[in-house]
């Protein structure tokens, strides 16, 4: 399965002990994980396949991560990101 491949990039002056990343796709899912991954930074790659069938949609998907101290369940950063389907290609609309 192809997919686009995700790295977060999250910088702080503060020290957290426990931070997680709260990945999030409205539509298809991330490889080996399903509709939602928390991990410690590493890269995920979102594709177009929800339960072994391919998406096909026009509508916009949108991709939330949720940078979160786990400790006191702060989120620290947040941000989202708009996939489209263009010419037969998902992209990362800019």
């Amino acid at each position: 399965v192809r997919g686009i491949t995700m790295t977060p990039n999250f910088i702080t002056d503060n020290s957290y002990e426990n931070i997680v990343y709260h990945w999030k796709t409205s539509v298809g899912e991330f490889i080996g994980v399903g509709k939602e991954a928390i991990n410690q930074g590493e890269p995920v790659t979102w594709s177009a396949v929800e339960n072994g069938e391919a998406v096909n949609t026009d509508e916009p998907i949108i991709i939330n991560l949720a940078v979160v101290d786990s400790d006191s369940e702060i989120i620290l950063a947040y941000n989202a990101l708009t996939i489209i389907l263009e010419n037969g290609y998902y992209k990362v609309e800019k």
